[in-house]
């Protein structure tokens, strides 16, 4: 019985070790896929595109941008939002998903998706936001008929 339990607490071991090596190697991948990325540019340029949008879209708040970028490099930082960016994409994706994708990111044409994505993101937000700014009033209307049949 003893020779079992010794042995149970081996395997137990080589199977936490392994999942430690593996785990360290994921990690290192997404580290890697964050800095093939240039994730941290990549945040602070979208930061900087979702302020100019809230910005643009309550002109009140103009006077107070200063408050809003303090407040996001505070709580939105690259450095702050790192270990748990390691951990979705770890939780997401193998070591080997995460060493091809940052291998396709060095390429050319990865390389331009990165730099036209924030772009790409605005543009489509923009969209989103016109598309429901000229149809406020259908919007509208029919929130208040499901408001009237609420209250019957």
């Amino acid at each position: 019985m003893q020779v079992w339990r010794a042995v149970a607490a081996v395997w137990l071991s080589i199977g936490m070790a392994l999942s430690a090596h593996a785990q360290s190697e994921a990690s290192a991948q997404a580290e890697r896929l964050l800095s093939s990325v240039n994730m941290e540019k990549v945040l602070n340029d979208t930061l900087a595109q979702v302020l100019d949008i809230q910005m643009q879209s309550d002109p009140r708040l103009a006077p107070h941008r200063a408050v809003f970028e303090r407040f996001y490099r505070k709580h939105l930082s690259f450095a702050s939002l790192k270990p748990e960016f390691v951990r979705m994409y770890v939780a997401t994706f193998t070591a080997d998903e995460l060493r091809q994708l940052a291998d396709f990111y060095a390429t050319p044409i990865g390389q331009k998706a990165i730099t036209t994505m924030p772009q790409l993101m605005n543009q489509g937000a923009q969209l989103g936001m016109s598309r429901v700014q000229a149809h406020q009033d259908e919007l509208r209307q029919e929130l208040e008929q499901a408001l009237r049949a609420q209250h019957r």
